[in-house]
């Protein structure tokens, strides 16, 4: 189902010809946030944090392999988790802007695609306290920024 909705060779194609046509405008970086939030949508979920594990005991069910989309729809989890990514639809989009080739463009996309992230909204308020959900020029370390704010996420 992932290559219906998440064509990284298609969309790398798409992002490139943008950028090099129309460069780093406004309108470009807003599409390419709606494309890569709304095909991230029908992505499954690949790390979850042990918050959300007793949260599936709890209401015994299981949202592994499930999409952002089918996840929203679970009633007992409304308002109680956040589904993010590990690197952030935003920083990819820059990295986009700055990739030399379209084998760069798909590296980025992968990686969002990879690291699509469960936490619970009470984990979330510890991220917000931390120093801050840092990043660096080769990525975004959010298992290293999850584990200083004690929050174990597990596959």
């Amino acid at each position: 189902m992932t290559e219906k909705y998440y064509n990284i060779e298609i969309m790398a194609e798409i992002i490139l010809i943008l950028i090099q046509k129309f460069g780093n405008d406004r309108l470009i970086k807003y599409l390419l946030d709606r494309l890569i939030r709304k095909e991230s949508d029908y992505l499954p979920l690949l790390h979850k944090s042990t918050g959300v594990l007793k949260l599936e005991e709890e209401y015994k069910i299981s949202i592994s392999g499930l999409s952002r989309i089918k996840i929203r729809s679970i009633k007992n989890l409304k308002g109680k988790v956040i589904i993010e990514h590990g690197l952030p639809e935003s920083q990819a989009i820059q990295m986009c802007f700055k990739a030399n080739n379209k084998d760069e463009v798909k590296k980025i996309l992968e990686e969002v695609k990879n690291n699509l992230v469960c936490i619970t909204t009470k984990e979330d308020k510890y991220l917000k306290r931390s120093i801050t959900r840092s990043k660096n020029s080769s990525g975004y370390y959010w298992d290293e920024i999850y584990k200083e704010c004690g929050i174990e996420v597990v596959n």
